[in-house]
């Protein structure tokens, strides 16, 4: 899959083409050239080459003009601009926690400019789109936050505004709490901001008597819930458009916390895309967070983002939201009869055997003997499961 260029527009009428069932998903190397050795900066190159090995129907990279200057000071103050720019004011700079180099900026005005080419996309088209973005919603107006330097979120949902739109939602499930985000999008007329966090970091009190909100998960079995209430709250509220931030640092082995795993994450991705389907709204998707661990490669944490990828493809392309479909779209592997995944969606032997008996025994202690000794109740539930776990005999 090559990089195709982005498509100019020369309107800002909203067109709706249902026939194009593609999923543009912004990205250019300028991602993370030249860059420090975070991962917010080597995660988009990780999932882009995921999706030129193991392409997911429909999904097509194009990358996006990156936004200048002028557009930037539409949300953010000059002086941090400028800092940002040519060093200058080296502590305002370096805000973000990144060490200054020239290179972020060429970074970050690429990145950005994928997030707003991807909320123009949803807006103009009403299709899902995306783009491979991270590092963006702890940076303020002022001043950036940690690993986040511009805020392209905020200058999507700015600038879509200024073309037209009248409701934007903002829907921000990182592991870490959108404060910057808030910070700067609090007082606009049209926006509001859902934030479903597992962490208190950069945690705000959000406005009274607004359908904004914020809420601190603390047990995974709260995670979905949690969500499902949020959104269905917003039923009856018109939007133009759905600004996603998809972040997979909420998972266990990312720093987030324990018990929410693939399965997790994609029945987030199935719960954000069928309420948007429902609606009738676009979603404009960005990575957010999702780092690196002992039990996390880069392969895996690509692997995790294309859940939101996998789910917005199935979507555009009018298809069944299902869990299972979702999971083996942005499966990495082939499908092979009697794999299950593990919580890093990776299918093995072992997974299907944990899952089908529990994580106390051995992949090795199933056989034929244990099938035999269980009861009618023990077995009517264990192929039950089996079959839920294959989704209905498919792999």
């Amino acid at each position: 899959m090559g990089l195709q260029r982005r498509p100019t527009h020369n309107t800002t009428k909203r067109l709706h083409y249902s026939h194009d069932p593609l999923v543009h998903i912004f990205y250019s190397p300028e991602y993370g050239d030249d860059t420090p050795d975070f991962d917010t900066f080597r995660k988009p190159r990780w999932v882009a080459e995921s999706l030129q090995v193991r392409p997911i129907p429909g999904v097509v990279l194009v990358r996006p003009e990156p936004l200048t200057a002028e557009q930037i000071q539409q949300v953010h103050d000059r002086q941090y601009v400028s800092a940002l720019q040519t060093g200058e004011h080296l502590w305002l700079a370096e805000t973000n926690g990144i060490s200054w180099q020239p290179g972020v900026w060429r970074s970050v005005c690429a990145s950005s400019g994928g997030v707003v080419a991807a909320a123009l996309r949803a807006f103009r088209m009403g299709r899902h789109t995306g783009s491979l973005s991270s590092g963006i919603h702890h940076a303020r107006a002022g001043e950036g936050g940690p690993l986040c330097t511009l805020n392209a979120i905020a200058i999507a949902a700015r600038l879509l505004l200024d073309r037209g739109a009248n409701r934007i939602l903002i829907i921000d499930v990182d592991a870490h709490c959108g404060g910057g985000t808030y910070s700067i999008v609090r007082d606009w007329k049209g926006v509001v901001h859902l934030d479903l966090s597992v962490s208190d970091l950069d945690a705000y009190e959000p406005e009274p008597g607004t359908p904004s909100s914020l809420d601190i998960v603390r047990d995974a079995s709260d995670y979905l819930p949690t969500l499902r209430r949020r959104l269905a709250a917003l039923d009856e509220e018109p939007f133009d458009v759905v600004l996603y931030g998809a972040g997979v640092d909420c998972h266990e082995a990312s720093g987030g916390l324990k018990g929410i795993e693939w399965h997790t994450l994609a029945e987030r991705e199935q719960t954000v895309f069928d309420w948007a389907r429902r609606k009738g709204v676009s979603v404009a998707l960005t990575l957010l967070g999702g780092y690196r661990s002992g039990e996390l490669s880069e392969q895996a944490v690509a692997r995790l983002h294309r859940l939101a990828i996998a789910a917005a493809a199935i979507a555009n392309s009018g298809g069944p939201l299902e869990v299972n479909d979702i999971m083996e779209t942005a499966s990495t592997q082939h499908g092979t009869e009697g794999f299950s995944y593990d919580p890093a969606g990776h299918k093995s032997d072992a997974a299907l055997h944990a899952e089908m008996l529990g994580d106390d025994v051995a992949p090795w202690d199933i056989d034929g003997d244990a099938i035999a000794d269980m009861t009618d109740a023990e077995l009517k539930a264990y192929l039950a499961r089996r079959d839920r776990l294959m989704g209905g005999g498919k792999a």
